[in-house]
């Protein structure tokens, strides 16, 4: 007999759902975080917050040598494992992560490999052989896609993306029984440059990025305090974090990073699509290397290929 949690995930095929308010076993109650798409966008037909990652993932194909290129825009890319998961999408759940052997390329495991079994082993071997066995108890990141808002309008199509940490019970619980009805990002944590958890929030455009920072005020390793209270930043209250300034050397990385995005977007579309604004979140991690993490919005025009 065959454990289920060593079996593919597989998503029943139902509308989007909301995400629920409260935590779950291990879960903590998500904050709010604004995200969306402008309307006219054409990179896909819905946005999702996930989009941007099989872009990512898309490299040239070497004919030469029958085997996957790269681009080459994207070698001081860095993302935490992550998992897609949208209801009634037959291509997902899709689990993307970086190359070690081919720095700059985005890879996705074969669909056999998603499974609970995989996923819990993954985001939690490290810190299991950690002397100090993670001192926030966060193994994972849940953010959850964007929810239609009825207050906002045609022209500006903005969504609330819904935050959560989990704990390594929690992530057990949302496996086993959350996952079927979820649509968004099940993100490994990642452990920031000091004890205090730190993001940073990026809007890019054609001639400008602007990065602001916030860091949480409550120490990881304080336990007294829920796992909500010590991890949020932009999507928790504002007495709960500061803001703090941005590096001269990191809004650099940042810029570029998200500069090659549009080169990388344009160049595996034939340039028939070219990314004109984005709002992203990026972290930098205890070793000191600034990682990606996922994409809260993004506008782009796209144009029909000559002869079509």
């Amino acid at each position: 007999m065959v454990d289920r949690w060593d079996e593919p995930l597989h998503l029943r095929c139902q509308g989007i759902v909301g995400v629920a308010d409260e935590g779950l076993d291990g879960s903590e109650s998500q904050g709010g975080v604004q995200g969306g798409q402008k309307k006219g966008a054409t990179l896909a037909e819905e946005f999702s917050i996930g989009s941007i990652l099989a872009l990512l993932h898309m490299q040239p194909f070497d004919a030469h040598h029958k085997q996957r290129g790269n681009t080459g825009l994207l070698r001081e890319l860095v993302i935490p494992d992550t998992i897609h998961f949208r209801s009634g999408d037959p291509n997902l759940p899709c689990w993307y992560f970086c190359s070690k052997a081919d720095p700059g390329t985005i890879k996705r495991k074969n669909a056999c490999n998603v499974t609970p079994h995989n996923i819990v082993d993954a985001f939690t071997r490290k810190r299991k052989r950690s002397v100090n066995k993670g001192l926030s108890g966060i193994v994972a990141v849940l953010i959850g896609d964007a929810r239609p808002n009825p207050g906002i309008t045609e022209e500006d199509e903005v969504g609330e993306a819904r935050v959560e940490y989990l704990d390594e019970v929690g992530l057990r619980y949302f496996l086993d029984r959350r996952v079927a009805d979820y649509n968004g990002l099940l993100q490994q944590w990642v452990d920031p440059k000091g004890n205090h958890n730190s993001m940073m929030h990026a809007v890019w455009a054609q001639s400008v990025c602007q990065v602001t920072c916030k860091t949480n005020t409550r120490a990881l390793s304080d336990r007294r305090v829920c796992m909500y209270e010590r991890a949020v930043t932009f999507e928790g209250a504002e007495s709960l974090t500061n803001r703090d300034p941005v590096s001269a050397q990191t809004q650099q990385v940042i810029e570029l990073q998200c500069g090659n995005f549009a080169k990388h977007i344009a160049r595996m579309t034939g340039g028939r699509s070219r990314l004109n604004t984005m709002s992203s979140y990026w972290k930098v991690r205890s070793d000191g290397r600034v990682l990606f993490l996922w994409c809260s919005a993004l506008s782009a025009t796209s144009s029909k290929p000559a002869g079509g």
